[in-house]
């Protein structure tokens, strides 16, 4: 799709739509993966205030916390795949206001010690484990809010805990089955990468 197509896309989506993205990666791993697993999620957000979709997501390790900003905005900023899945119909008010009152929580500023920022970052005996710095990886995020809104189990029902989920959990074709009468749809495709390159594209240059 080109920019205008995808604006026209993206005005569309309501509080609750998920957005994947793929990364690119490097054109070495581009060549050997022309079709990349969904690498990162996130949630849209759309309040009456909003005049566009936002998108709320998270960063895990040391670049810990989460971020709000205009959906539009970080699709022309990213180079990889990007793609939607939307709830087949809105939240109720009640979610909403939940929602709302997750985000302002979890956007609270976690305060950490040189010994949490330590054992976020080494690759030893510590572990390189973002939950030492407290704050959600971006597929945990979502598990999290979908967990509160009563979209998916809750651990105490016999779900999954929100850190053993991956994005993949939230593509089209890993089956997960909402709950209180909700579904997912299938992935619309907002934006593909670059064209992957290949061997005919490293020739010899004229001297």
């Amino acid at each position: 799709m080109n920019g205008m197509a995808v604006l026209a896309e993206t005005d569309s989506l309501k509080t609750g739509d998920l957005v994947l993205f793929a990364s690119s990666g490097s054109w070495l791993g581009r060549l050997w993966r022309r079709r990349p697993g969904w690498t990162h999620v996130g949630l849209v957000l759309r309040r009456a205030e909003d005049l566009e979709p936002l998108l709320w997501e998270a960063h895990g390790g040391l670049r810990h916390g989460t971020a709000l900003g205009p959906l539009a905005t970080r699709i022309a900023r990213f180079a990889g795949k990007v793609g939607v899945r939307c709830l087949d119909r809105p939240l109720s008010s009640a979610q909403c206001q939940r929602l709302d009152a997750l985000r302002q929580h979890l956007a609270r500023p976690p305060e950490h010690g040189l010994l949490d920022l330590i054992a976020a970052a080494d690759d030893g005996w510590l572990g390189a484990r973002p939950e030492h710095l407290g704050e959600p990886t971006d597929a945990e995020l979502v598990a999290t809010v979908y967990q509160g809104l009563g979209l998916i189990d809750s651990v105490e029902s016999g779900g999954s805990p929100p850190d053993r989920f991956r994005p993949r959990h939230f593509a089209g074709g890993y089956g997960l089955e909402l709950k209180s009468g909700y579904a997912l749809g299938p992935e619309i495709v907002l934006q593909e990468p670059a064209q992957a390159p290949s061997w005919s594209n490293f020739r010899p240059q004229p001297v």
